[in-house]
């Protein structure tokens, strides 16, 4: 794995798009601009997740392109390989500097391995509750906490949140409760997760109230 130098990777520099408007197919590959190490690059993958890193390395062979990328905390940095093959999208937010960009942080292995075992537990976890089968509206309620939360996790049916809030079916803003007796239902941690599942749920009543008026919208533009 290269972590100097230019590398050929079709992109777009100046925010437009890459993509070819086909909707799932690749198009990044195929325009052969250059970027460099320590340029900052804006990246959209097949899900339609969005981020932003830096460039740090590449591996051609494997079409592996290695970011650093701000944490939501703004204090630390993750590592993130991005497959090529499954984006849809770049753009060049920025051009590398003119000095030479610091060479990586050793990376902590055992750290990988504890991560990789924690998402493996969580995985699990999932699994488990869905095959006691909790409900959609659960499912959607822990993944949008998991957005903003990451100590989130399944105990049975119910949804563990920080250790201190628990969230039982079916899932509304009231069945958002204490896990221990440290902790009221007065108490921050509560009313945040509260905010959390109150303003998901919104989201997705106005998600849906918009969507006759969008198929409508669909159906008149045909000819």
């Amino acid at each position: 794995m290269s972590a100097s130098g230019d590398f050929g990777v079709g992109v777009n520099s100046g925010g437009g798009s890459s993509g070819n408007g086909g909707g799932g197919s690749n198009a990044v590959l195929d325009i052969p601009e250059l970027f460099q190490v320590g340029c900052v690059v804006a990246v959209e993958n097949l899900c339609k997740e969005r981020f932003q890193g830096e460039v740090i390395a590449f591996d051609e062979e494997h079409k592996a392109l290695v970011l650093k990328c701000q944490t939501a905390d703004r204090k630390t940095n993750d590592v993130r390989v991005v497959n090529l093959l499954c984006v849809t999208k770049l753009d060049i937010e920025s051009e590398a500097g003119s000095t030479a960009p610091s060479p990586p942080a050793q990376i902590n292995i055992q750290k990988i391995r504890d991560r990789i075992k924690v998402n493996n537990e969580e995985r699990r976890k999932m699994a488990a509750a869905i095959a006691k089968g909790v409900s959609g509206e659960g499912i959607s309620v822990f993944l949008a906490i998991r957005k903003t939360i990451e100590e989130v996790t399944w105990h049975d049916l119910d949804i563990l949140v920080m250790n201190s809030v628990r969230i039982q079916p079916p899932y509304q803003p009231d069945n958002c409760v204490p896990s221990n007796d440290t902790v009221g239902l007065d108490h921050q941690s509560v009313a945040h997760v509260k905010n959390i599942v109150e303003k998901h749920l919104k989201d997705l009543k106005q998600s849906d109230n918009s969507l006759p008026l969008k198929t409508a919208l669909k159906d008149t533009s045909k000819p």
